[in-house]
């Protein structure tokens, strides 16, 4: 995590939060999911804490036209969120 904040080798976006969803697939497990623009974020409570995921927040400021800015890395088919501000 260090090199990838220190070379800057991450993505930004900025914009407004649609189609924010929270499922409870199962017990104890909750998966969030929304779109920024054209860019798909999902996490969930059991996602390796190198990375933003639902532990992270407790006060739900995640809501559907919640406008933010999004640091990310794309791992694989997802993009893994460093770090997650509110934006005007």
């Amino acid at each position: 995590m260090q090199n990838i904040v220190e070379n800057k080798t991450y993505s930004n976006v900025k914009g407004c939060l649609t189609d924010y969803k929270v499922k409870k697939p199962k017990q104890g497990t909750i998966v969030e999911s929304f779109n920024v623009g054209n860019i798909y974020f999902e996490f969930s409570n059991y996602d390796a804490p190198l990375y933003f995921h639902s532990k992270d927040h407790l006060d739900n400021f995640l809501k559907d036209g919640q406008c933010v800015s999004i640091d990310y890395v794309k791992k694989g088919r997802s993009n893994k969120i460093i770090k997650i501000s509110s934006s005007s």
